[in-house]
């Protein structure tokens, strides 16, 4: 038996309200059995580097503190330009990557990363993905509620203009 890597990505037209579209490819071509989810599903043997990803516990050698967001590329084939299709897709959504054996159901294939493609870099004879750990989402700052303050007295929650507009919600 050999193992395979699978990869999936997510991406979508360049238009606005584009519906998204999973692209499949694999270490080694392979198809979904029909009873599995996706069914009779093919995958491209076009995967040359299934994830090279880097995530590091602690900063800078510590032993404590806060972990570190994860980054690397994926590497796919395309020397007979079958990919260059990619360049007009607007990615920055899932990409996951499963390991199994080749002749195994889909469903036996155990996730190593689900992450999120940053970018896609097209060139002649291969297109790398770009991919950041999920963890990143969490570096960005939740917005924080405020008063409206566009209460008509007596009624309301939101304050007037001259009391709490503008001012965070406890």
């Amino acid at each position: 038996m050999s193992t395979i890597y699978l990869i999936e990505v997510t991406a979508t037209a360049q238009t606005v309200g584009a519906a998204e579209e999973v692209y499949r490819y694999a270490t080694a071509g392979y198809t979904t059995l029909p009873t599995d989810t996706p069914a009779s599903t093919y995958y491209e043997p076009r995967v040359q580097q299934p994830g090279l990803v880097r995530r590091d516990l602690f900063s800078g050698g510590a032993a404590f503190g806060q972990t570190q967001v994860g980054y690397g590329e994926v590497t796919l084939v395309n020397s007979d330009g079958g990919l260059d299709f990619l360049m007009s897709k607007a990615f920055g959504r899932s990409i996951r990557i499963l390991v199994g054996e080749q002749s195994a159901a889909y469903s036996t294939f155990a996730l190593v990363l689900q992450a999120t493609v940053e970018q896609a870099e097209v060139t002649l004879k291969s297109v790398t993905l770009r991919v950041k750990d999920n963890q990143e989402k969490l570096s960005n700052p939740l917005p924080l509620p405020v008063f409206a303050g566009n209460n008509a007295l007596p009624n309301g929650a939101e304050g007037t203009a001259d009391d709490l507009k503008g001012q965070r919600k406890p």
